[in-house]
């Protein structure tokens, strides 16, 4: 797997960042097509059981070269629902993955330490 797709992804807002999971990682750990789980997180979406995704434009090298396709980024109860609708066997690597976004997230990011320094 593709480092960049476990990098931690945050969207800040006035008093925190709210860290999010990518569809692309949940296809990986879950072992589904990408197309397949964008369909699943677009039926939650319509049901109104996934709110507000922070939407992506990823590019994906298949065996027709590089192709555009957008991706989903789910807060942590998002993505969980996600996964449970798409198969219960792998509930428990989308929470150890949770745990370890929400583990990370706990480090001092270098921009961060940057800033206090000025």
């Amino acid at each position: 797997m593709e480092a960049a797709l476990h990098a931690l992804t945050t969207f800040p807002n006035e008093d925190s960042c709210r860290s999010t999971m990518s569809t692309v990682e949940i296809a990986e750990l879950t072992g589904k097509r990408h197309d397949n789980v964008m369909r699943s997180a677009r039926d939650l979406k319509e049901r109104g059981i996934i709110v507000s995704p922070q939407i992506e434009e990823v590019f994906h090298n298949g065996l027709g070269g590089a192709q555009k396709r957008s991706a989903f980024h789910l807060n942590k109860v998002e993505s969980i629902n996600l996964v449970s609708r798409l198969s219960q066997e792998y509930m428990s690597a989308i929470i150890n993955r949770w745990l370890e976004l929400e583990e990370a997230s706990k480090s001092p990011r270098v921009s961060d330490l940057t800033r206090r320094n000025l």
